[in-house]
């Protein structure tokens, strides 16, 4: 698939799940995509109407090339800023509320599930899970995005300092 393909299915996926309007549906996608009202703009029609006019994709492809650059960077930088927008302070007070339990990680598979879900269904989240790795503090298997992995451990390390430190004893000496 095409970076200009997964760009405008991210698009329909963020209209599908807006409330209707145009409106509503160009201010969700300037919000999760992080891009300027212009280009929302652009990207609704071509969503709506592309499929009818040829010269709405040869027009993006312009704004993706110049505007958008690298995709896969494009998408990681969406991811992150989507979830310290949306996610970070309500992550931070769970994290807060369970951090002296036993369990800890169980209490926080809750809240990572929320937000697994919820970049899914925005379609935030690679598709392409070749590179994932195992975090125990997500569900299904614990198996996540490396970005949403570290993104998550810099949060728990804002409350627990300590938290997955590697001891500068324990490590090998290279000599």
């Amino acid at each position: 698939m095409s970076n200009i393909e997964n760009l405008l299915t991210r698009v329909g996926t963020i209209v599908h799940n807006s409330e209707k309007g145009t409106l509503n549906e160009i201010k969700n996608i300037v919000d999760i995509l992080g891009v300027d009202g212009k280009t929302a703009t652009l990207l609704h029609f071509v969503n709506k109407d592309g499929h009818w006019n040829p010269n709405t994709l040869t027009m993006l492809e312009d704004v993706v090339e110049t505007d958008l650059g690298d995709e896969k960077k494009k998408l990681e930088f969406y991811l992150l800023n989507y979830l310290d927008t949306h996610w970070r302070k309500i992550t931070l007070e769970h994290i807060k509320n369970y951090t002296e339990m036993n369990f800890f990680n169980v209490w926080v598979r809750q809240i990572t599930s929320k937000i697994i879900n919820d970049v899914e269904i925005i379609g935030l989240y690679p598709e392409d899970r070749s590179n994932f790795i195992h975090n125990k503090n997500f569900p299904k298997g614990g198996s996540v995005h490396p970005l949403v992995s570290e993104w998550l451990t810099n949060l728990i390390r804002e409350v627990k300092p300590e938290y997955r430190k590697v001891s500068q004893t324990n490590q090998k000496n290279p000599s």
